[in-house]
């Protein structure tokens, strides 16, 4: 695609789309279903993909993404992104995502509004993961607090637990903030045997133990008769081994 500043000016989600067609890769969105299963939140959502590959899609953002720099250009994606989410098709909202992750600078508390509504609409693991990166982010810099996502862990959908716990891996991974407060919100989930719960205390805990080894040990010395032996048995492999799945 040629770009011009024209097209900037002008970026709706259904430019954006269009312009994405001629990218589409008719195998790759068929396999994406297939390797990102949707189990759809309480609205029932069911997203779609064009079918642009991620290298694709990376070069496709880049001459858009180097305009943007002003505030105006934030509020611009946040609209974007919140229509990109409406349309449940997976490529604009993930443009949107990853163009508000590009104007940091920007951001103001008022976008955890809009990413609770799209926690709503979440209905699988790749775009929640997705999504959680902006949350994570949030809370890293001290825009929102703990407590304005805590409810999260009530949500009646696991996509909405599940970031909740995701939204932790930056803070985590950094020791940053109330790392004892964060394993609390993780030892809510302790006993779950949800797949996606799962596997997500089992990466912020490894995660935790690049810069807390100490309080990750013991976290799950104390929870062991409660953890999925899935977690107990690759976060140790990552204290002791430095790999989820040594050889």
């Amino acid at each position: 695609m040629k770009f011009n500043i024209c097209n900037f000016m002008k970026l709706t989600t259904a430019k954006i789309l269009k312009e994405l067609q001629p990218l589409a890769d008719a195998e790759y969105r068929d396999s994406v279903d297939y390797f990102s299963p949707q189990d759809p939140a309480h609205s029932g959502v069911v997203w779609k993909s064009v079918g642009v590959r991620v290298p694709a899609l990376r070069e496709f953002e880049k001459p858009y993404f180097k305009q943007l720099k002003s505030a105006d250009d934030y509020r611009m994606m946040v609209k974007f992104t919140d229509e990109g989410f409406d349309t449940h098709i997976r490529e604009l909202a993930v443009f949107g995502l990853e163009a508000l992750m590009k104007l940091k600078k920007h951001w103001q508390p008022d976008l955890l509004k809009y990413v609770l509504r799209w926690v709503d609409l979440l209905s699988g693991w790749e775009m929640t993961d997705i999504t959680s990166g902006l949350l994570s982010e949030m809370l890293f810099r001290e825009i929102i607090t703990l407590d304005d996502i805590y409810d999260l862990k009530d949500h009646p959908s696991v996509w909405g637990r599940r970031i909740l716990i995701v939204s932790l891996i930056y803070p985590m991974r950094k020791g940053k903030g109330d790392i004892d407060r964060y394993l609390e919100v993780l030892a809510l989930f302790k006993d779950s045997r949800e797949k996606m719960i799962i596997k997500a205390v089992s990466w912020i805990l490894r995660e935790g133990s690049k810069s807390n080894p100490n309080k990750i040990r013991a976290f799950i010395d104390k929870y062991e008769s409660d953890l999925h032996s899935s977690v107990l048995r690759e976060v140790r492999n990552k204290l002791d081994k430095g790999l989820k799945n040594p050889k």
